[in-house]
């Protein structure tokens, strides 16, 4: 008896794609529970009428990344299917350029002394 030849495109084992698929799930409920936490605690702050916790989005940031990339990095590495592990490489890269752009919470706004309507809607920082 011989085994039988595996294709190029053959996963070998459905479990790679389990593994990606709850990576999957982890990745999106982890953005949206840190995420939505973050929002939250920075709507109960501010309707408290204190200032805005400027560590509080690099936290969150920071928690979501490593959360994120602890289930993708895993998945870029491990599986023998180049489909799964090129997806687990998108993850992970999705979730260092989260932490990054995520970080941009911590500018803080800017205000104007301009009264006048024509300039509130542009950025307040921009010089002319």
């Amino acid at each position: 008896m011989r085994a039988e030849p595996t294709t190029p495109g053959s996963t070998g084992s459905p479990w790679a794609i389990v593994a990606a698929v709850f990576a999957g799930c982890w990745t999106v409920t982890v953005t949206v529970l840190a995420q939505t936490g973050g929002w939250a605690v920075d709507q109960v702050v501010l309707i408290g009428g204190l200032d805005r916790l400027v560590p509080l989005w690099p936290v969150v940031c920071l928690l979501t990344v490593l959360l994120v990339a602890a289930a993708a990095l895993p998945l870029a590495l491990i599986p023998r299917s180049a489909a799964v592990r090129v997806t687990g490489r998108v993850w992970f890269a999705g979730a260092l350029a989260l932490g990054l752009l995520g970080l941009l919470r911590t500018i803080p706004r800017c205000t104007t002394r301009r009264t006048s309507p024509r300039w509130r809607s542009w950025p307040c920082c921009w010089r002319w």
